[in-house]
């Protein structure tokens, strides 16, 4: 998922980049753009659960940390 939308962001010439929620593909979006320094925005409307045991948890907190780099 990861080098696909790093192909993306390379042939459109993304300015920034939205993604939603707390998937999986939220995670590879937020990590591709930080790769090539495009700005993220991310809308996420979910309860924060403060437990890692979760998936969308980890997900969430990494794309934060990627957001406010």
């Amino acid at each position: 998922m990861l080098s696909d939308i790093q192909r993306v962001l390379i042939k459109e010439n993304v300015d920034i980049l939205l993604v939603y929620g707390d998937t999986n593909s939220t995670i590879a979006g937020s990590l591709a753009a930080a790769k090539f320094n495009i700005p993220v925005l991310n809308v996420e409307a979910g309860l924060r659960i403060f437990n890692r045991a979760m998936l969308e948890e980890v997900n969430r907190v990494l794309t934060h940390h990627l957001l406010h780099e």
